[in-house]
């Protein structure tokens, strides 16, 4: 990481923000989930997380996921620009969920991690399979709405602007 972007990151985690942009994998889900574990020991003030352009796989959303459920301080999650497939469940498991006006959020499935699937496709396909159940699951409680509309939505790319993902029930406050 560059050196301004350590420092940058630095004095986030001083007023308990963190900062989620890009691609979210293995690498970028377990640095974060330091982060907020870091922020929940140190206080119970409210951490923010702020999720910009955010595309997840299955494994790297739900270390976020996992990590959130489990922190004692409130998190305030706020989405601008473009939130997409796995990442969606980041925002939905967050205490407090807010959208800016011009946010997109895209209800889909993230397609199977690449790694191991030609030596054993059908073991891979059943996990993914979960996976997915258990992403559906997640943004369904989130927004209180059956399983069965969540899973349709993600499957068909459902596009929702913030209006809409507020009046979805994806988020709290937001829009126009």
């Amino acid at each position: 990481m560059h050196p301004d972007q350590e420092w940058l990151n630095e004095r986030m985690l001083e007023h308990r923000r963190v900062a989620v942009s890009g691609v979210l994998d293995r690498e970028s889900s377990s640095r974060i989930a330091a982060a907020l574990v870091r922020l929940d020991g140190i206080g119970d003030e409210p951490v923010t997380l702020w999720l910009s352009g955010v595309s997840a796989d299955l494994d790297a959303a739900f270390t976020v996921v996992d990590t959130l459920e489990q922190m004692r301080a409130p998190v305030h999650a706020t989405c601008v620009g473009t939130l997409t497939g796995a990442a969606i469940a980041v925002l939905a498991v967050a205490d407090h969920r807010a959208v800016g006006s011009h946010a997109i959020l895209r209800l889909c499935d993230p397609p199977p991690d690449r790694l191991d699937v030609v030596a054993d496709l059908p073991a891979h396909a059943r996990q993914h399979a979960r996976q997915l159940q258990r992403l559906h699951e997640c943004v369904a409680a989130a927004c209180r709405r059956p399983v069965d509309l969540i899973s349709r939505d993600m499957r068909d790319g459902r596009l929702l602007d913030a209006d809409q993902a507020r009046g979805y029930g994806l988020v709290d406050t937001g829009g126009s």
